[in-house]
């Protein structure tokens, strides 16, 4: 359980059938054809209207201060439909590294990424050395990123680059002359990737020089638990689906989900993905009450959640047979996010890897 609070509870509740409502909507075909994947009219009515951006960033910087049990709600509910929503890159780590460092940056760039006003992406994976030299009392880039996630959407890039103090973040508005973006081709097809080229690109310091570790170390525990709630989103969506057409498809004059093997395997992902969701619960506990455990516990969270979203997406397609390899059905989309996920965060042996280093082991 998140929290015995039953007023957050309540809270926790009321925000996951809001948002559950606002996203029933969403077709996770929409933006297959798109170059840029953002749905920016549905974030910006997610930003506006239900402060989607601001779940977890506290009241005192016009946030709703739901913490990481309210992050974790609204993932696993954008998961669970394969919204086209900016929150790893954007809310997660662009917003949660402007407030750890603070600033004049932070302050200048919060409101408008909680308004939608902006989007953000996360360019920390380089093509060779990416460097900021200092020009003018500012701040000039070169250097070659990619995959950028959501980079195509975005238009500010957060970018770790090297000063000679050590790798530090900055902030790189993406619509300049200076930065060149072209499109990557995609397993997920729900979210865009750019390699992109700076140029001399202006560039805005945040935080001091060589904090780009730290910075980065002060969101990790956040992002393994946001990847792991929108991971346990999209495997309860499979599971459902599998369940339902498993008991609908009638062959042999029986309902497939009679035969022994059906129900042995649905069985089995029902466990993991019940696994994963207590995993994920006590991680968003853990960040909220018990921080020195909160990297653990997301850790393990992201571990289970990774497990039973491949498994998940695995085995709907198979109990849909011939339907789960067609283009119009969404079951590949989440086979997608699956793999792209594993690729980009980590696999499960990399997950479990990581809990062990983080035990000492």
């Amino acid at each position: 359980m998140i929290t015995t609070d039953p007023e957050i509870l309540s809270d926790l509740a009321a925000l996951r059938e809001v948002v559950r409502d606002f996203l029933s909507g969403v077709d996770p075909h929409g933006g297959i054809d798109l170059v840029a994947r953002v749905d920016r009219d549905l974030w910006t009515k997610a930003c506006t209207g239900l402060g989607m951006a601001g779940v977890d960033v506290p009241e005192d910087h016009d946030g709703a201060g739901l913490g990481a049990a309210g992050l974790a709600v609204v993932a696993e509910e954008a998961g669970r439909t394969l919204a086209r929503l900016p929150l790893l890159g954007s809310v997660v780590v662009a917003q949660g590294i402007l407030l750890a460092a603070g600033g004049a940056v932070r302050d200048a760039w919060l409101p408008r990424l909680l308004a939608g006003e902006v989007v953000a992406a996360v360019a920390d994976r380089a093509e060779g050395p990416v460097r900021a030299v200092q020009d003018d009392g500012g701040w000039r880039m070169d250097g070659t990123l990619w995959p950028v996630q959501d980079g195509l959407s975005a238009d500010v890039l957060l970018v770790a680059a090297e000063t000679g103090a050590g790798l530090s973040s900055f902030l790189v508005e993406a619509g300049t002359t200076a930065v060149h973006r072209s499109a990557c081709r995609t397993l997920d097809l729900t979210r865009d990737a750019a390699r992109v080229e700076l140029r001399g690109a202006p560039a805005v310091l945040v935080g001091e020089q060589g904090a780009w570790g730290t910075h980065r170390d002060a969101v990790a525990p956040r992002l393994d638990l946001a990847v792991a709630a929108a991971s346990l989103g999209s495997a309860e969506t499979c599971l459902a689906s599998a369940v339902e057409y498993a008991g609908t498809r009638v062959q042999f004059g029986r309902a497939i989900g009679s035969f022994q093997a059906i129900k042995h395997r649905l069985a089995e992902l029902a466990v993991l993905v019940d696994d994963a969701r207590s995993a994920v619960e006590h991680a968003a506990w853990c960040a909220d009450a018990r921080p020195d455990d909160a990297a653990l516990s997301a850790a393990v969270a992201a571990a289970a959640a990774t497990e039973a979203h491949l498994q998940a997406t695995a085995d709907v397609v198979q109990v849909h047979g011939g339907i789960g390899f067609t283009w119009e059905h969404p079951d590949h989309l989440h086979l997608r996010r699956a793999q792209a996920d594993a690729l980009l965060f980590g696999d499960v042996p990399q997950r479990r890897e990581a809990v062990l280093r983080l035990m000492g082991l």
